[in-house]
């Protein structure tokens, strides 16, 4: 490389040094052609900058044996294990929307689709978890769609909210000042909804005691499917 080279490639080093670039992106911006799969497997990459970052926090802790330090190594733990439930998360939602894509026009999986996300999500969650994600997400998407084809649904729409709580689904209500005979007319038909739809709303007390709690606002029902 000529000097002229040189200065121009030297603040993108500066950046890589100080870990806001990545090798490749460093290459790439100095104008040299780096094929896609020098970037690294995956999970490379990540160990790559995780392995940078405890370099560089090792570098700024207190001095070892104090509590300053423990207090510090333990923030750091509480760090990396907050990244694990995002990308836990990302994984849950890559898993789906794969899963969606691997469909028919009928919504019915391709022939070994789901031994193929199985596999692919080997390592980051097991063939159990796998299948809970799926599961869900079939109860999510049916739920939805019987409220959205029903007109009675529609003037409680706004107080109700179909959600993914962990390996379930919910239904919570939000009552918003309105009063507890009108909150109870417009639960009891979206409960009937899920029935027609060959899905079950209850929670952890006394199943007569359903459309009560939910029209208060108290709790929220568990959407299953229907035995």
């Amino acid at each position: 490389m000529t000097r002229a080279q040189v200065r121009e490639v030297d603040t993108y080093a500066e950046a890589w040094s100080n870990g806001r670039r990545t090798l490749i992106e460093l290459c790439r911006l100095a104008g040299w052609d780096v094929p896609g799969h020098v970037a690294g497997a995956p999970g490379e990459v990540m160990a790559y900058h995780l392995n940078r970052g405890l370099v560089h926090v090792r570098g700024h802790r207190p001095a070892r044996g104090t509590t300053d330090c423990v207090r510090a190594v333990a923030a750091d733990i509480v760090a990396v294990r907050r990244l694990l439930r995002q990308l836990d998360e990302e994984l849950r939602e890559d898993l789906v929307a794969a899963d969606r894509a691997g469909r028919d026009e009928n919504g019915e999986p391709q022939r070994g689709h789901c031994e193929d996300l199985v596999r692919a999500a080997e390592g980051g969650m097991s063939r159990v978890p796998v299948f809970k994600v799926l599961g869900v997400a079939d109860i999510l998407g049916d739920a939805q769609e019987a409220y959205a084809q029903d007109a009675p649904a529609a003037p409680c729409s706004p107080h109700c909210a179909l959600l993914r709580a962990g390996d379930n689904v919910v239904l919570r209500v939000d009552p918003d000042g309105t009063s507890f005979p009108a909150a109870y007319n417009w639960v009891a038909p979206m409960v009937e909804l899920l029935r027609d739809a060959g899905l079950s709303a209850a929670w952890d007390g006394p199943s007569h005691q359903l459309l009560d709690v939910l029209a208060a606002g108290k709790e929220d029902a568990t959407i299953t499917r229907a035995a």
